[in-house]
């Protein structure tokens, strides 16, 4: 059974998993006021010195090192199931990555007037690909108003080990989270 996370919190993916290395991070969102909505799952590579290595988007699918690949760009929002999802394995990291933030962007929301406001049913989901089962749930609550990009949570690598720690920090544009993580 999957652990209910809540901001904050980590969990030890490889304690709870045994030592797998194949994980995904699965987002699902529903947008209200029948508006379409563009949102984008992104990640990056941050060594322990804090510099960047790349950004991991929809115009760059794949990391460097091969160790994490998107699943594509769901423009829409729309159906059940998981909208995007990041492949992570663990084993292909390059071994100067210590942080991998994983965060979602509204794309073109300025222009559009949208933000995490009009977002609903905020879903993360970290799944072990090895054993087959959900490691841990978490629903971050919006309440991110003008908002328009969102640090779900961040895989850290510390002493061997894989774990993942939710944030869901708002962010005003994604410029100001590839800043922050140095990504280029």
């Amino acid at each position: 059974m999957a652990i209910n996370l809540v901001k904050g919190q980590t969990v030890n993916l490889s304690k709870e998993t045994n030592g797998a290395s194949k994980f995904e991070l699965r987002a699902s969102w529903d947008v209200s006021y029948g508006q379409s909505m563009d949102i984008d799952i992104m990640a990056g590579r941050v060594k322990a010195d804090g510099d960047g290595l790349d950004l991991i988007y929809y115009n760059n699918m794949k990391s460097g090192d091969g160790a994490i690949e998107l699943s594509g760009d769901n423009r829409t929002g729309d159906g059940d199931g998981w909208d995007e999802t990041i492949y992570l394995d663990a084993s292909m990291l390059s071994k100067d990555v210590k942080t991998i933030p994983a965060f979602v962007s509204i794309y073109d929301a300025n222009s559009k007037g949208q933000n995490f406001g009009l977002v609903r049913n905020l879903k993360v989901q970290i799944y072990d690909v090895t054993n087959n089962v959900a490691v841990a749930d978490f629903e971050p609550e919006l309440e991110f108003g003008t908002a328009v990009a969102l640090v779900l949570g961040e895989f850290v690598v510390s002493n061997g080990a894989m774990y993942f720690k939710p944030l869901a920090q708002p962010f005003d544009s994604v410029n100001a989270i590839v800043n922050q993580y140095k990504l280029r």
